[in-house]
Formats: C-alpha cells, sequence, structure tokens
C-alpha cells in the first residue's frame, strides 16, 4: 500500500480541485481538510475496471469512517460536514485518478 499525497488547483475564486492520481489496488489518498467546503463533488477517472473507491472522513484525523464507495465514473455530490477526507482504492485494476471539487 502506497499513500499517495494530492495536488491542488485553484479553479476560480470560489472554487478549488483536489487530485490525487494514479491510485493502484489497496492505495490511498493522504487526508485532505476540508472543514471550509460549502459544496464537494468527487468523481474516478481511469483505470478498467475502476473496483470501488471508498471515500473516508473523519473529524479528528484518527478515526476513519467510509459513508461512500465510488463503483463508476459519475460525479457524486459529497455533502459529509467532516473534517478530513481521503480516498482508498478498494480492488479493479489499473491506476485510478480521484478528483474532488469543492466551493468555499
Amino acid at each position: 500500500m502506497t499513500t499517495v499525497n494530492p495536488s491542488f488547483t485553484v479553479l476560480d475564486g470560489r472554487r478549488f480541485q483536489i487530485t490525487w492520481a494514479a491510485l493502484s489496488p489497496s492505495d490511498e489518498g493522504a487526508p485532505v481538510e476540508v472543514s471550509g467546503a460549502q459544496w464537494r463533488s468527487f468523481q474516478v477517472l481511469g483505470g478498467s475496471p475502476i473496483g470501488s473507491v471508498d471515500i473516508n472522513v473523519s473529524n479528528d484525523g484518527s478515526n476513519w469512517g467510509n459513508p461512500v464507495s465510488l463503483t463508476d465514473r459519475t460525479p457524486t455530490d459529497f455533502n459529509n460536514r467532516a473534517r478530513y477526507v481521503k480516498p482508498v482504492r478498494a480492488g479493479g485494476s489499473g491506476a485510478t485518478d480521484v478528483i474532488l471539487i469543492c466551493s468555499n
């Protein structure tokens, strides 16, 4: 298992994109604090089959829960108000990018 650090891109004055690139099966993304974001949307790209990507959440950065699993490339609104999020790749094959778009 590898922990993948995200990249950050400002899209405009209110929106930003967080990308965990090339997650292989059993990799996880490094946690990111998103407590100030009002709106969040996840999308999974690449890899065939994707398998699933579990979106884990935490309020303290230590205890993690899994409220949603992404299994296709459809953008998914994510309204959980947890302080931290991180993707965990569960199955599938090939590299998969996980993209989170937030607005504040």
